[in-house]
């Protein structure tokens, strides 16, 4: 990533790329298997031959290095994600056979008559 941020055009497709091949935690599907029915994907073991054309070195150089990049921060963006949920979370009370305790009954349905 250029610190000045100016390479954000090309990013976009890997971007795009990752997100759809990421596995939802609501459906336990990605994006691409509910369109298309199988996840396509990049080898990280694809390494260019040293007589291929200078423009497939670089685009499956950065390519690699891209989909390394936004892996790494949607894995940052779920640890942080679960941080700021487990900040809000709080050990549900104890209660001991015999405590007296208020029972709120406002979403409580009870039969008629």
């Amino acid at each position: 990533m250029c610190p000045d941020q100016q390479d954000w055009a090309e990013k976009i497709p890997m971007v795009e790329f990752v997100l759809n091949s990421a596995i939802s935690t609501s459906s336990g599907f990605t994006p691409f298997e509910l369109s298309y029915g199988y996840v396509p994907s990049i080898n990280p073991g694809i390494i260019p031959e040293s007589s291929a054309v200078p423009s497939v070195k670089y685009f499956v150089t950065h390519t690699l290095r891209n989909l390394s990049h936004v892996h790494n921060a949607i894995i940052e963006s779920r640890v942080q994600q679960t941080h700021n949920a487990n900040c809000h979370h709080h050990e549900d009370d104890t209660f001991m056979a015999g405590d007296q305790v208020y029972v709120s009954t406002a979403d409580l349905s009870l039969p008629k008559g």
